[in-house]
């Protein structure tokens, strides 16, 4: 037997045990399932902590826009420059910050405002929600402490 004989016999094999030996492989095979819902990533961007008509602080944001099945992801990925200028655009008329902090985004606040401006551009009914993935401010709140380390004896 040579081994064009044993190749098409394994795949028979594989086959007839009603497995796939090409699925999810570089020759084709069954397309792969998608992993979560559709969204838009949103490139890094500074977000102005205003106080007093003075600005205080940067906070640093990625932002996910979050599909609904009537959203393109494909159409909408390419509109990415939009979202982010209504963001910053946003960000210099509204305060996103939570109450009493200068180096934290208030999710809900964001969500109300950018919202109906993002389904404007989407169409309606295509954006599900607004999700903050990561925060980074420039500069911390005073007082506050990120990671609380355990002192040593």
């Amino acid at each position: 037997m040579n081994r064009r004989s044993y190749l098409l016999t394994a795949f028979g094999l594989f086959w007839a045990l009603g497995l796939d030996p090409l699925a999810n492989s570089a020759y084709g095979g069954a397309p792969k399932k998608d992993a979560g819902d559709p969204f838009v990533r949103i490139s890094q961007v500074g977000i102005p902590v205003v106080v007093k008509n003075r600005v205080v602080n940067y906070v640093f944001v990625n932002i996910k826009i979050m599909l609904s099945p009537k959203g393109d992801m494909v159409k909408l990925q390419e509109k990415e420059p939009y979202f982010r200028d209504m963001l910053i655009k946003a960000a210099h008329k509204h305060d996103f910050m939570l109450d009493g902090r200068q180096d934290t985004l208030d999710e809900v606040k964001l969500n109300k405002i950018l919202s109906p401006q993002f389904s404007q551009l989407a169409g309606k009914g295509a954006i599900k929600t607004i999700v903050i993935i990561t925060q980074a401010p420039k500069k911390k709140q005073p007082g506050y402490i990120a990671h609380q380390q355990s002192p040593t004896a």
